[in-house]
């Protein structure tokens, strides 16, 4: 894909989907109310998966992994020590945050840089293009898209515009 820049294909996803999960996060905790909320954290669809929380932790983490191997933007080691929804969604935020300081000229040009790293027993090759259409979207999607299930599996009403919205928004037309 020539011409995409990468700036323009990871920061916008990134930036909306943590939107999105702190945003359905938040609605988890109207639903349940706080003093039930306490229980959103440790959920998970099946006993061998992790639970809630080490999703959103891993949604932070890609796309500030993301950064770090695709364009040489030193992040910082972020514990992953939230264990309340409040927490959750704060961390949701400071992704945000972090995502909000990045600017264009700090990504783009760095499309076809190549970079080795190990996933578990695989060593892979690509460049940052790859890297961040390949590995970080996907990853990150996936982890979202379980948040979504854990939420909606134990009764959050939430739809598709609850995942979609903040990519779409700036693309409805009013009648």
């Amino acid at each position: 894909m020539p011409g995409t820049e990468l700036y323009d294909i990871s920061i916008p996803a990134f930036k909306n989907g943590m939107i999105s999960l702190k945003n359905i996060l938040s609605k988890a905790v109207e639903h349940y109310g706080p003093a039930d909320a306490a229980q959103i954290p440790t959920a998970t669809l099946i006993e061998d998966l992790r639970p809630l929380a080490g999703h959103v932790h891993l949604c932070s983490n890609i796309a500030k992994k993301s950064l770090t191997r695709a364009a040489n933007i030193p992040t910082e080691v972020w514990t992953d020590d939230e264990d309340t929804t409040e927490k959750l969604i704060q961390r949701c935020q400071r992704t945000i945050d972090l995502l909000d300081t990045i600017a264009p000229d700090q990504m783009n040009g760095l499309e076809e840089n190549r970079m080795d790293f190990q996933l578990g027993p695989y060593k892979l090759s690509m460049t940052s293009r790859e890297y961040i259409l390949s590995y970080g979207i996907p990853f990150f999607f996936f982890h979202l898209e379980l948040v979504y299930s854990i939420l909606r599996m134990k009764g959050v009403p939430l739809g598709f515009a609850d995942f979609l919205m903040p990519h779409i928004s700036p693309f409805v037309v009013q009648q």
